[in-house]
């Protein structure tokens, strides 16, 4: 017996973005850790301190890793709403390695989207049920490999593909069902108009 892709859609997109998380959190120890004996964590302060005065050493490191990228793309419209809300959320700092605030907002949208996805899947109202199930299976593959040169590069942009792929479908989907709702009100209403003006 197959769950409701409701339930299993959200649930196991949640479990892939847990796994990036863990991995993004790993990443950003080894990479932050502080090395006390290496001999270049000593020498490059003094080698910025020596410079002109015009030249201010700020050890704060910030960059986006590539496992944060992985994560949000994974749905496009939680990651604008998130970083929108919580723009420091894509921030790594040796202090701050994430922000729980985002991670919470970013998840409680997508886990909604999804739901919507999946119900309209299961109504019958989308059909790309096997598309969807591809591209979580495909999120699960990538997220296992995260750590390997590249992978979450990869992933994120293929997951960008993917909803743009999404977005063009449902576009699709709404002109198709305007125009049947039309081609459907035109005949009705010349055939009142014909009725009335046999009377």
């Amino acid at each position: 017996m197959s769950l409701p892709l409701r339930m299993s859609l959200p649930v196991g997109h949640f479990v892939v973005d847990c796994i990036a998380l863990g991995l993004w959190l790993w990443h950003a120890n080894t990479v932050y850790q502080p090395k006390a004996y290496s001999v270049g964590a000593w020498r490059e302060p003094v080698a910025f301190f020596q410079e002109g005065g015009s030249i201010h050493f700020d050890p704060r490191f910030d960059s986006t890793p590539e496992e944060f990228y992985f994560l949000a793309s994974g749905n496009l419209p939680a990651m604008l709403v998130s970083s929108t809300l919580r723009p420091e959320g894509s921030i790594v700092t040796s202090a701050k390695r994430w922000v729980p605030a985002w991670f919470s907002i970013h998840e409680g949208v997508s886990f909604a989207l999804w739901f919507g996805i999946g119900a309209l899947l299961d109504s019958g109202v989308l059909r790309i049920r096997k598309l969807m199930v591809g591209y979580l299976v495909a999120r699960f593959g990538f997220a296992v490999f995260l750590l390997l040169p590249g992978i979450a590069r990869i992933g994120s942009r293929l997951e960008v593909l993917c909803w743009f792929a999404f977005g063009v479908y449902l576009v699709v989907l709404a002109l198709r069902w305007t125009f049947s709702k039309f081609r459907l009100g035109a005949p009705k209403h010349s055939s009142s108009n014909g009725s009335s003006l046999g009377q």
